[in-house]
């Protein structure tokens, strides 16, 4: 809200002109970027996936402690689940390492265990929908153009997405990344019995 507001102010103003009604609102967003960046340099705590990676189990356990995993004395077994299944999940992927491109190709043809055809589509879906439904190179125009009648077009694709999505996309609020696997898959096997050649993904 703050960024459109500010970036009306200068393609309005009548003193700013020229290149800086763009230039200066650009530069702008330093002001909220160089502490984000800080923040996540030297603040925020790796991920218990990536932590789990790379053999760090005890500082994995302290960041799923900091994310609401609280660990009642002497009792660390819902932690030790959750690390279990975060651990599971890592020798799962490492087991087929990165898999060739060709093998993409493959999920037009056959859908596997985990409806990888399916991750595909809202993926694209989704990329489609930021394109479509929000601002990008040619609003500028259109607004010139035709004014006000740009942002019915927008409500209208907007309006359109709402079926697809709500027909397509699970419901992912409170899940574990282990859980949003289980949403995908095809059945509720355990995740070393479903197909190998998902493993590229």
């Amino acid at each position: 809200m703050v960024a459109y507001w500010i970036d009306y102010a200068f393609s309005t103003s009548r003193v700013i002109t020229g290149s800086a009604q763009w230039r200066v609102p650009l530069a702008l967003q330093l002001v909220f970027i160089l502490p984000l960046l800080f923040l996540s340099l030297f603040v925020v705590p790796e991920s218990p996936r990536w932590l789990a990676a790379h053999e760090r189990v005890p500082e994995a356990k302290a960041v799923l402690e900091r994310l609401g995993f609280p660990i009642p004395e002497g009792d660390e077994g819902e932690i030790d689940k959750v690390m279990t299944t975060i651990t599971d999940t890592v020798k799962f992927d490492e087991q087929f390492g990165s898999g060739r491109w060709i093998d993409v190709w493959r999920l037009f043809k056959h859908e596997d265990a985990i409806r990888s055809r399916r991750r595909l589509f809202i993926a694209c879906a989704i990329q489609g929908f930021q394109q479509l439904g929000g601002v990008n190179e040619v609003t500028p125009t259109l607004i010139t153009e035709i004014g006000y009648k740009t942002y019915i077009i927008f409500a209208a694709l907007n309006a359109s997405f709402i079926p697809v999505i709500y027909l397509t996309f699970p419901e992912t609020k409170g899940l574990s990344l282990e859980e949003i696997d289980e949403l995908f898959s095809s059945s509720r096997e355990r995740l070393d019995e479903t197909d190998s050649r998902t493993g590229i993904l």
